[in-house]
């Protein structure tokens, strides 16, 4: 046996049986710990997270808003529309819009031209 060894062989087992023991009374709390923090980041910065859900919340008001936009234009459109029709013909719709077909102005009226 040489005589630089520091344990003999039995201290040596003793030890890693105690390390042995430690590793498995705490193997539950590491794996528990461990699942606990991957599943909290994915909860926050994964691809179905809190964030992610934000993100599309933010879309989902921006085309609602976009939407309402759109929706009011064509009603507008559809107003203007069924005034043009034979039976409710308004004539000051006729007067503005054969203006701006035709280009007619009185002669006490001001042309704007725009962009």
């Amino acid at each position: 046996m040489p005589t630089g060894l520091k344990y003999d062989s039995m201290t040596l087992m003793k030890t890693l049986s105690r390390s042995h023991w430690i590793l498995r009374k705490h193997a539950p709390l590491m794996v528990g710990l461990f699942l606990t923090v991957y599943f909290s980041y994915h909860i926050v910065y994964g691809a179905r997270s809190f964030t992610q859900l934000r993100a599309l919340e933010a879309e989902v008001a921006l085309r609602d808003q976009e939407l309402f936009e759109v929706r009011s234009d064509r009603e507008m459109q559809e107003s203007k529309v069924r005034m043009m029709r034979p039976g409710s013909l308004s004539r000051d719709l006729l007067e503005e819009r054969a203006r701006v077909v035709l280009g007619y102005k009185r002669s006490d009226e001001f042309l704007l031209l725009g962009n």
